[in-house]
């Protein structure tokens, strides 16, 4: 399982570095990767990194060989690394409130893709 949650850890990491690190939208242009990260996103930009995400928990998830416990690391492993991207974001905020992000987002990944790897879990075990 260290396997399973290593990899979807540098898959979680990836997505939000990938999508979350530079900009279509920032003020009608486009802005390259660096830091700090961009905080506009065109609605197609966010979508993308939001499919990227639950893509890449199912694809972690498929490669387990333990198809249920695999799947919940799975999800701690994407939520753990998508999270731990967003903190270098945060860490260049001088007001505190990407902090309060980083706790939504480790929040709303963790329930989000748990619940979706519990149902996978019973689809896989009704087969």
């Amino acid at each position: 399982m260290g396997s399973t949650g290593l990899l979807a850890f540098v898959l979680g990491f990836l997505s939000c570095a990938g999508w979350l690190s530079w900009s279509a939208a920032q003020r009608g242009e486009f802005r390259g990767p660096g830091l700090p990260a961009p905080n506009q996103f065109p609605t197609w930009q966010m979508v993308a990194c939001g499919a990227t995400v639950v893509l890449a928990c199912f694809f972690a998830a498929h490669l387990s060989r333990w198809a249920k416990t695999g799947s919940r690391v799975a999800a701690l492993g994407i939520t753990a690394g998508f999270s731990t991207a967003f903190c270098f974001d945060a860490s260049t905020d001088i007001t505190g409130q990407s902090g309060v992000g980083v706790l939504l987002c480790m929040i709303g990944w963790g329930l989000g893709l748990g619940v979706l790897m519990l149902t996978r879990n019973m689809v896989l075990k009704h087969r």
